[in-house]
């Protein structure tokens, strides 16, 4: 796969009140592409919600995208909410035994993505989890 078209694969969208939404497939090979610029967001950009509704297809690079989130946004004196975390990313999290570092509520899983809005859609409604 050439680099543009990995670059491609997975994109962050900028929405309203320090949150961002990750779109498209979350994997290894979109992972060290967007990890730069989440870094950047979570650390001197303000970003305090990452909003995963967008994610079509993810593997446990995602887990590992969210845990470095976590730590970087801790590191400045900040933290990181994950809202709209699909099924498939709960289940590795739970799996891998790191549900609870993220903060997310197995049980409160959401929607199908087919269900959640995508990219391109208007922030839905934020829902408290946990």
């Amino acid at each position: 796969m050439k680099a543009a078209a990995v670059a491609e694969e997975a994109r962050i969208e900028a929405l309203d009140n320090g949150r961002v939404r990750l779109c498209g497939a979350v994997t290894f090979h979109s992972v060290p592409a967007l990890w730069p610029r989440l870094a950047q967001a979570v650390t001197t950009a303000g970003v305090t919600t990452l909003d995963l509704a967008g994610v079509e297809r993810a593997d446990s690079a995602a887990v590992a995208l969210m845990l470095e989130c976590l730590r970087a946004a801790r590191a400045a004196g900040g933290g990181v909410r994950f809202v709209a975390v699909p099924a498939q990313v709960l289940a590795i999290a739970r799996v891998a035994g790191v549900e609870k570092i993220l903060s997310l509520d197995i049980e409160a899983a959401p929607a199908p993505a087919a269900a959640s809005p995508g990219c391109g859609a208007p922030p839905a409604a934020e829902t408290r989890q946990g």
